[in-house]
C-alpha cells in the first residue's frame, strides 16, 4: 500500500511454500486476510526461490495464473526478496541460505529469471526491487563477483520497468557494517557503467543493523550521504538481554542466529550462532548486553521479563523513511515460525507490525 510516498508491504517469507500451487493458497488465503485491513492496493513483497522461478519462468499459463491470482485480490508487487534460493522452512537452513553466492552462475540465472519476472508483473509507473545475499557468507570476495553483478545489472538495465538489485548485510558476510558496504560500493562502482550502476544498491535490514550494535539512523543517513543507493528497507528487531538465559527459548535448528556481546567497556564479541553452550558459558555476565539475529515481531518490545527487542530504535528511523520517497519498505519477521509461544496468528501478529509502522 501506498505509505506516506512509499510503498508498505510484508514479505511472504513468513509462510511456507514450494510451488505456484501453495503459493497461490497462501496468497488467497493469508495475504488475503492481512490485506483486508488495510488500504487498496494492498502490496505485497514476494519470496520466490529457484524452484518457483523456474516454474513461473517456463509457464505461460503459470504466470497468468499468479498475476490474476494478485489482480482478482487487488494486490500488486513491487519487490522480490530472492536472497533464499532454495527451501526456507521445515529443515535445516543455517549457512546454506547464502548459498550459491554471487561468485556462481547460478546466482546469475536465478536473479535474471527473477527480475524477468518481476518486470512482469510491475504496476505501470512502479519501480521494482530485487533483494539478495550480502555478496557471500564470510569475508573473501569469490572471483567474478563484479563480473557477475554486471551481467545482471547490464540486463535489468535494457528491461521496460526500472528494477534494482539490492544487496542485504547481513553478520558475518561479505556486506556486514557501514564500512563493509562503503567498501564494497566504491570497488564495484568502476566496474560497471554509469547506466548498470543505477541498478545497483543496498536492501537496509534494521535487524542485521542492529544486532552488530550500529546505530540505525545514523548508518543509513551515512549510507546516503554517501551516494549509496538504499531503494528498499525492511523494518525488523532483533532479540536484546542483559540475562542469556532468557535466550535458551531462541537456540533452534532452522536458521542462523549471529549473536554479539557487548561488554562495559563497548568492545564487542561475535559469535556464528546462539547456542546452549555458548549461553551457559556467559550465564553470569549480566553486565553485558546481547544482541540475537532472530526476527522477531516488531510491535513487541518485550517478549518476558528482561528480554527485549531492538525495536524501541525503530520510530525514529521509519520518521526517516517516511521524509523520503519511493522507498519500498517491508515488515519481515520470517523466523515467526519457530518462536515459541506465540500467542498471535501470523495474520495477527502482521498486521499489528503494519499497523505499528503506519502509526509512527
Amino acid at each position: 500500500m501506498r505509505f506516506h510516498n512509499n510503498h508498505l508491504s510484508y514479505c511472504t517469507n513468513i509462510h511456507p511454500y514450494s510451488n505456484l500451487k501453495e503459493l497461490v493458497n497462501v496468497i488467497s488465503t493469508e495475504v488475503t486476510k492481512v490485506a483486508e485491513n488495510f488500504t487498496k492496493p494492498f502490496a505485497v513483497g514476494l519470496h520466490l526461490n529457484n524452484s518457483l522461478i523456474n516454474e513461473l519462468s517456463e509457464s505461460d499459463a503459470k504466470l497468468q495464473l499468479l498475476k490474476q491470482t494478485l489482480e482478482i485480490n487487488n494486490l500488486y508487487v513491487c519487490s522480490l526478496n530472492c536472497f533464499p534460493y532454495g527451501e526456507f522452512h521445515n529443515q535445516v537452513v543455517k549457512e546454506k541460505v547464502y548459498q550459491p553466492d554471487w561468485g556462481t552462475e547460478e546466482r546469475v540465472e536465478y536473479t535474471i529469471k527473477a527480475a524477468k519476472l518481476l518486470n512482469d508483473l510491475l504496476p505501470k509507473d512502479v519501480s521494482g526491487t530485487i533483494s539478495t545475499v550480502p555478496v557471500t557468507y564470510g569475508k573473501n570476495l569469490p572471483e567474478n563477483t563484479f563480473n557477475n553483478i554486471r551481467q545482471v545489472c547490464r540486463s535489468i538495465s535494457e528491461m521496460e520497468n526500472k528494477i534494482t538489485l539490492t544487496f542485504e548485510p547481513e553478520p558475518d558476510c561479505y556486506l556486514d557494517c557501514t564500512k563493509d558496504c562503503l567498501n564494497f560500493f566504491n570497488e564495484l562502482k568502476p566496474s560497471l557503467t554509469e547506466t548498470e550502476y543505477q541498478h545497483v544498491g543496498l536492501c537496509f535490514d534494521t535487524c542485521h543493523f542492529s544486532v552488530v550494535f550500529e546505530d540505525i539512523c545514523q548508518t543509513f543517513n551515512s549510507l546516503i550521504k554517501s551516494k549509496i543507493n538504499i531503494p528498499k528497507v525492511q523494518i525488523s528487531a532483533a532479540l536484546k538481554t542483559r540475562n542469556p538465559q532468557n535466550l535458551l527459548n531462541f537456540v533452534e535448528p532452522t536458521y542462523l542466529h549471529q549473536t554479539a556481546i557487548k561488554n562495559p567497556n563497548g568492545t564487542v564479541e561475535r559469535f556464528s550462532d546462539l547456542s546452549e553452550n555458548l549461553i551457559n558459558k556467559y550465564a553470569r555476565a549480566s553486565s553485558k548486553e546481547w544482541r540475537v539475529h532472530f526476527h522477531v515481531p516488531i510491535h513487541q518490545h518485550e517478549l518476558a521479563k528482561d528480554l527485549f527487542t531492538t525495536a524501541d530504535e525503530l520510530p525514529e528511523f521509519v520518521r526517516i523513511i517516511n521524509k523520503m520517497s519511493d522507498i519500498h519498505v517491508e515488515v519481515e519477521t520470517y523466523s515467526f515460525s519457530v518462536i515459541k509461544g506465540q500467542k498471535e496468528s501470523i495474520t495477527t501478529s502482521i498486521t499489528n507490525e503494519l499497523n505499528y509502522i503506519l502509526e509512527i
